[in-house]
Formats: C-alpha cells, sequence, structure tokens
C-alpha cells in the first residue's frame, strides 16, 4: 500500500491545524484517503503545534504518523522536537527566514533538506506572515502530485477560508506553487 506521512509543526497562531486540514481535503477530493490529526500545547498562542496527515491510496488502518516521509518546520524548536521522528531519508522543509541552525551538515546527511524562504517572501509581498500556511501549502503541493492535483488544493482551499479572503490566498497558494 503507498502510504505517504507528513508532519507539519510550528508555534501556535502559524495555522499549521489549517495546512493539515487543507491537505487532508485535496487528497480525499482526489479521490484518496487521508487522516489528520493536530498537537499544540498549552498556550493559544507560542507553543509548539503540530498537524500530522497520513494520506493512502487505499483505506488508512493505521491512522498515526509514525515515521515521517515529510516534515515541515517553521520555528527552530519545532525542528528539534520532531526531526528525530522523521525517516532517514525524508524530506525535510525549513522556512529559512526564521530558523537558525547550528547542525544543517547533519540534517543534509541524514535527510532531503530545503530550506525555504516562507516568512520573507509573505512579508515582501504581503507585508505580514499570515499568509505563511498558504504559501507552504502551494510549495507542498509538489510533493504530493501523486495524491491530489493543483485544483483539488485550490478546492480544498476554496472551503475552508471565508470567502472574503479567497483571492488573497489564493494570491499567497501561487507564489508556494511558484518557490
Amino acid at each position: 500500500m503507498e502510504r505517504l506521512e507528513v508532519r507539519y509543526a510550528g508555534t501556535g497562531g502559524q495555522g499549521i491545524i489549517l495546512l493539515g486540514v487543507l491537505t487532508a481535503e485535496a487528497v480525499t477530493r482526489a479521490g484518496k484517503y487521508a487522516t489528520q490529526g493536530s498537537y499544540y500545547g498549552a498556550q493559544v498562542r507560542g507553543g509548539i503545534t503540530s498537524a500530522d496527515v497520513v494520506l493512502g491510496k487505499e483505506w488508512i488502518s493505521f491512522p498515526y504518523v509514525e515515521k515521517s516521509d515529510i516534515l515541515v518546520a517553521f520555528t527552530s524548536e519545532s525542528l528539534d522536537y520532531y526531526v528525530n521522528s522523521a525517516k532517514n531519508g525524508s524530506l525535510i522543509i525549513i522556512d529559512e527566514t526564521t530558523m537558525v541552525l547550528q547542525d544543517e551538515d547533519e540534517l543534509r546527511s541524514r535527510y532531503k533538506f530545503f530550506k525555504v524562504p516562507f516568512t520573507r517572501v509573505c512579508y515582501e509581498r504581503f507585508n505580514s506572515g499570515f499568509l505563511l500556511n498558504i504559501v507552504a501549502f502551494g510549495y507542498i503541493l509538489r510533493h504530493l502530485k501523486r495524491f491530489c492535483s493543483k485544483e483539488d488544493a485550490i478546492e480544498a482551499l476554496k472551503s475552508n477560508v471565508p470567502p472574503k479572503y479567497i483571492e488573497l490566498e489564493l494570491e499567497a497558494f501561487n507564489i508556494g506553487l511558484s518557490l
């Protein structure tokens, strides 16, 4: 059975949970299977937050991420917390704007490692980091192509975002696709 385990991690308030919901919905819109669960600390904002999404082309019998195939981390704290639960050779994507790495060479030796300027791009285009998760959603789609299409992702976005923000969110999504 083809299965992909994805973990999004960051700080409360960065839209991590929505990112997991969007991913799961895009995949189910494509006729595949997905489970989504989330974790967040006691703080409303500021604590480690994660969203785990398991994707499959068949029924998913165990709906939890055991060892992630893809880890997307928006903060150093969340990367440190979850990196050891990523499979060796898995894909790790970090927000290069907000993270300072002390062991980048070790990460590169164990994982397929990418630094992407999610936050910088948001501030340059929108003068805010508010759309960080949507830019990341566009970017991560390239790694989910065997499970969903751009059209599925756009439909998931449209069904989860208030109508007055759709155009802005679609712009952020398309920026992520272009990174």
